[in-house]
C-alpha cells in the first residue's frame, strides 16, 4: 500500500494448500473472501484513505419484503468498533465492508 494515496499494489493471503488434501476436492474460496478486495480498493479509489474511520460493528441491512434481515458477521464473532480503513485490510475484516451506509457514516 502506498502510504501517501493508499494505492493498494499488491494483497497476499494464505495458502489453503498448506491445509487442503492433495487427494481430496478442494472448496472454492468464499465470496467474501475474493470480495472484499474489491470493496477496500473502491473505497481507497473513491476518496477513502487509509486513515478514513470506518465501524466495525453489528448491522442489520433489509433485504426486501418477505426476506429476513441481512446480519453479516466477522469470522471471529467480534467487533472492533471504530477503526482506520487500514485495520479492516490488515485484519479482513467484514463488516467494515458491509455496505456503502456503514462508509459513509464514517466520511
Amino acid at each position: 500500500m502506498d502510504p501517501l494515496t493508499g494505492r493498494v499494489f499488491a494483497l497476499v493471503a494464505a495458502s489453503r494448500s498448506a491445509r487442503a488434501s492433495s487427494t481430496g476436492p478442494r472448496r472454492p474460496a468464499p465470496a467474501g473472501l475474493r470480495f472484499k478486495p474489491i470493496v477496500y480498493a473502491t473505497a481507497l479509489d473513491n476518496g477513502y484513505t487509509p486513515s478514513t474511520v470506518i465501524v466495525d460493528g453489528p448491522i442489520e441491512i433489509d433485504q426486501g419484503p418477505g426476506l429476513p434481515p441481512w446480519r453479516p458477521e466477522n469470522f471471529e464473532a467480534s467487533f472492533a468498533g471504530p477503526k482506520p480503513l487500514r485495520y479492516g485490510i490488515e485484519h479482513s475484516k467484514n463488516l467494515m465492508t458491509s455496505g456503502s451506509p456503514r462508509m459513509s457514516a464514517c466520511r
